[in-house]
């Protein structure tokens, strides 16, 4: 251990135990609808849940022995090191993940979680630079716990995290006040597809849109330096891009989907998370992706929203459990038909929109800037720059 700053330094591993994850097979349906929880990285990237308790798939006592997963107590400190590197959450209950993970268990006695959980966030580029694959980065158990980590006195650990999880809690309250006009704008859309539905003919997708019929590599230019599109990337139920990695950084060798401005990218997999991104760049897209391409009877923006659209989320969730594989092909997709209205239409309702998106923004930007209020507090407190004062308010 070395001492700097006031604080002595430490290995991951030697402050926590490492464990990594498993996935049982799909095939095997004993292993699967138990009562442990399995969490995969696509439900906490993008998001802003300190503590996770329920996920969306359980495994039963045979999937976990099964699969290498690991069931891991309340308190574990989760973290995404497969492809997006340093996504984490708390485990609120015991529970399993699978192997995009590497989780740490704490030795309470010197290190806090809550602590952890914040300077993870500080850790992202020393993961990158330890990170190795070709179709995925990925860092290894070994490599992440020799990452060193400060170690303050565990009252000071608790007090810095009382601090962050303060500026949290504000900026959650910004988020829930972004939700409700999210939802109005939500509302509106199914009411406006809902409307048009039952008077009008129904149309196939397939019919008012091209799917990609062929892959380019990524290590050759233009597409190497170009934005690699995954589905980590773009944010759960609104379509947000969160991250702008190129093909290069990302270390992509497989072949991948050429993508162009206003090409609606569908990511296939895991459909209920509604990932679905409205591409205002040249670049292309992981193969778990479709780029859509409007044709001219369907605007863009509009075969967006009509996508991340609950109607569509569920037939998407209902056609992939099918096959017990949380994925939408190329035929399902053929299958699904709705009601679009005519393109001027399409653009009222787009217009209408618009006003709703720009309370949004407004909202956004203030979100924005307390984000950066907490990277300059980062910099000091999980730095010892300025101590942070043990037993005084907060």
């Amino acid at each position: 251990m070395s001492e700097t700053h006031c604080w002595r330094f430490a290995r991951l591993s030697e402050i926590a135990n490492v464990h990594g994850g498993g996935t049982p097979s799909r095939e095997n349906h004993s292993s699967w609808d138990g009562d442990i929880p399995w969490l995969t990285p696509s439900e906490i990237t993008g998001t802003h849940r300190k503590v996770t308790t329920a996920t969306h798939d359980r495994i039963t006592d045979s999937g976990l022995r099964s699969s290498g997963a690991f069931l891991l107590p309340a308190g574990a400190l989760l973290v995404t090191t497969r492809a997006t590197l340093g996504a984490r959450t708390l485990a609120g209950v015991p529970m399993s993940t699978n192997q995009g993970f590497k989780n740490l268990v704490f030795d309470r006695s010197i290190a806090n979680p809550d602590f952890y959980y914040h300077l993870l966030e500080t850790m992202i580029p020393e993961m990158e630079k330890r990170a190795s694959g070709t179709t995925f980065r990925e860092i290894s158990g070994s490599q992440f716990g020799a990452i060193q980590v400060p170690v303050p006195p565990l009252k000071e650990q608790c007090r810095i995290a009382e601090v962050f999880d303060v500026i949290d809690a504000r900026i959650r309250s910004f988020l829930v006040v972004i939700s409700k006009p999210s939802a109005l704008r939500s509302g509106m859309i199914e009411q406006h597809l809902t409307a048009y539905g039952e008077t009008n003919a129904q149309v196939r997708l397939v019919d008012v849109m091209m799917l990609p019929s062929r892959q380019v590599d990524p290590r050759v230019e233009p597409h190497r330096s170009r934005t690699l599109l995954a589905p980590d990337h773009v944010e759960s139920q609104t379509g947000r891009i969160l991250a702008r990695v190129s093909a290069t950084d990302q270390g992509a060798i497989s072949g991948k989907y050429p993508v162009a401005p206003g090409d609606v990218v569908l990511s296939k997999i895991r459909p209920y998370l509604r990932k679905v991104a409205l591409a205002d760049f040249e670049g292309t897209c992981s193969a778990d992706m479709y780029p859509l391409r409007a044709k001219g009877q369907i605007d863009p923006s509009y075969l967006h929203i009509a996508l991340l659209a609950e109607r569509f989320s569920r037939f998407a969730e209902t056609v992939s459990a099918r096959t017990g594989i949380p994925k939408i092909n190329r035929l399902e997709l053929a299958e699904y038909s709705t009601c679009f209205p005519p393109l001027a239409e399409q653009r009222r309702m787009l217009a209408s929109l618009s006003a709703v998106d720009e309370g949004i923004d407004a909202q956004l930007r203030s979100h924005t800037k307390l984000r950066e209020l907490k990277l300059a507090l980062t910099e000091d407190l999980l730095t010892a720059r300025v101590r942070a004062p043990v037993g005084a308010g907060v």
